[in-house]
């Protein structure tokens, strides 16, 4: 990842890491998956936001719910979606079906102990459109924000920790060495920077333990 450095000849351009991916789905039941990915590169390191929403086509609540509900021990979209430590559902906490599927959440930024992510998951509430095509009814949204290191080696300890699921072969995790919230608020401080924001206060963030 040199060309940010070196010009065109030393590598891709970070907008390559830019793409929508829509409709995804692994099943007939219409629970979908679209994603949306932004780069850049900071202080010589490639840092990520990406963006993902998980809804049902339909607008059917009760299956989107039901599809959260039976995902434990399946291979199933909501797999690494945070990261490869911190699990989706754990990190929901869905209350009691009894009062409806679903209930708006805004969530507050968090922390994976083990890699350089940064996540806040939000359930929002949809109108549906007069176009029609964009998604309604219950969307669980799912923001991350991921550090990965100058990316020149596999052994790079930001990039390791990121790609690495056993956390016991992680031998510098996150926790010890950089503060909750700290990715989110560097990719935050250039948006800032360039529009004369300076205060980021509310944005600490915190840590959550491993919750796969």
């Amino acid at each position: 990842m040199n060309r940010h450095l070196y010009g065109e000849a030393h590598g891709r351009p970070v907008k390559v890491l830019r793409y929508t991916l829509m409709n995804r789905r692994n099943s007939d039941d219409g629970v979908v998956l679209d994603e949306f990915w932004r780069a850049r590169v900071i202080d010589d390191e490639l840092y990520l936001q990406t963006s993902a929403d998980l809804y049902h086509d339909k607008g059917r609540a009760r299956t989107l719910r039901q599809y959260l509900e039976e995902s434990h021990g399946r291979t199933t979209m909501l797999d690494g979606l945070v990261c490869h430590h911190v699990g989706v559902i754990r990190a929901l906490k869905l209350k009691s079906d009894s009062s409806g599927p679903f209930e708006p959440v805004k969530g507050s930024l968090m922390s994976c102990r083990h890699c350089f992510t940064d996540y806040r998951i939000d359930v929002q509430w949809r109108p549906r459109t007069r176009m029609g095509w964009s998604p309604y009814g219950w969307v669980i949204r799912v923001t991350r924000w991921h550090q990965l290191g100058s990316c020149r080696s596999p052994q790079d300890s930001k990039w390791f920790n990121y790609a690495t699921k056993n956390v016991g072969a992680i031998t510098a995790p996150r926790v010890n060495s950089c503060t909750a919230g700290m990715v989110y608020r560097r990719w935050r401080g250039q948006d800032a920077e360039g529009a004369g924001v300076t205060n980021l206060a509310g944005d600490d963030g915190r840590f959550v333990e491993l919750s796969r």
